[in-house]
């Protein structure tokens, strides 16, 4: 790969790993939000929230994507050890800033794993509670 080149593909990880980094927290903030909008049955709020987090996730997703090809194309495996030897790549205090962009990502996306999961909880206690309600024999004629 060129110098330039592969300046270009740094420049590019760098500004990627930063987007996502300013969009994790309003992610976090929408998943907060979907708990309550869940629990007082506000469907407008609720589909305006998944649409907003549906875009959030597709935009990181594809981000994600393009972290992935830079590793597999200098032969670097996924994940946690990739990363780290791809950020070696930087100047030392740039790579520095970067790798705790990466490891606050890390714990951002532990956190919205866990909202994620609460607000499943939440929903499959209503569904669970409106099949109770709706179960055919409370409404047969006796």
């Amino acid at each position: 790969m060129s110098a330039a080149k592969r300046q270009q593909v740094l420049a590019t990880l760098e500004a990627d790993l930063l987007a996502d980094h300013r969009a994790m927290p309003a992610l976090l903030e929408h998943l907060e939000a979907l708990h309550a909008a869940l629990g007082r049955h506000n469907q407008g709020q609720v589909d305006a929230l998944n649409g907003y987090i549906q875009q959030a996730v597709d935009a990181m997703a594809e981000r994600a994507k393009r972290r992935a090809r830079v590793l597999r194309a200098n032969r670097l495996a996924e994940g946690r050890g990739g990363m780290a030897r791809l950020l070696a790549c930087y100047p030392a205090e740039r790579a520095n800033a970067l790798r705790m962009v990466w490891g606050e990502l890390g714990e951002m996306l532990q956190q919205c794993r866990r909202l994620n999961e609460r607000n499943g909880r939440l929903l499959a206690a209503q569904c669970e509670l409106m099949d109770r309600w709706l179960e055919p024999s409370l409404y047969t004629p006796a």
